[in-house]
């Protein structure tokens, strides 16, 4: 149980919360709008859905 959570944990920090600093942080403005910035919220949101689906099962 600990590994299923840990993981998606680990990929909000590492994935997720940079990115939504990007949007709200305003000295971070110059990084919105490029590709690199939702190819790593895309991968953050593929790694976290990974608890919702052995949720499901």
């Amino acid at each position: 149980m600990m590994e299923a959570l840990s993981g998606p944990v680990i990929a909000m920090i590492l994935f997720i919360m940079p990115m939504v600093a990007v949007f709200t942080v305003p000295a971070m403005s110059k990084y919105r709008g490029k590709a690199s910035t939702y190819f790593v919220l895309a991968a953050g949101i593929v790694a976290v859905s990974a608890l919702v689906f052995s949720l499901v099962k």
